[in-house]
Order: structure tokens, then sequence, then C-alpha cells
């Protein structure tokens, strides 16, 4: 498993990311997006809307724990 060092020092990749929207419907605060990227040793997650600020950056066993207590605690149709 990296730390957190290796995961803000590997590369993003240039294109691939996916964007997940949703929540704000209002015309004033427009949608809320985010976009997500993913390799083999980590899961980026940035604002479509601010790009040029840092993604959040974690290891893919820290996103498929998050999934699993989050399905645990709301379920899984959430």
């Amino acid at each position: 498993m990296q730390n957190g060092r290796d995961l803000y020092t590997a590369e993003l990749p240039a294109e691939g990311w996916t964007a997940f929207c949703g929540g704000n419907n209002e015309e004033e605060d427009m949608e809320t997006c985010v976009a997500v990227a993913v390799t083999d040793s980590l899961v980026a997650i940035r604002d479509t809307k601010r790009p040029e600020l840092p993604a959040l950056r974690f290891t893919p066993e820290e996103v498929a724990a998050f999934v699993r207590g989050y399905t645990e605690k709301i379920g899984p149709s959430a």
C-alpha cells in the first residue's frame, strides 16, 4: 500500500476522468459534480467547477472501505 506522500507525488492521468453529478439543481447553485480518475494505485477526485485545485487522492483500498462502510450504514440502494 502506498503512503500519503506517494499518492500525492504520483502522476495523474490527463484523460480518463469521469464526472459524477447530482445534488443542487437550482440555477444559481448550478449542478454539483466531481470528476474521478482511477489507476491501479490510486483514486483521484476533483471538483469539476475548480479543476485547477489539487485532486484528493486515495488508495483503492481506502475507497473500498468507504463504500463498504457507507453501504452498511445507509444501505445499498441509497
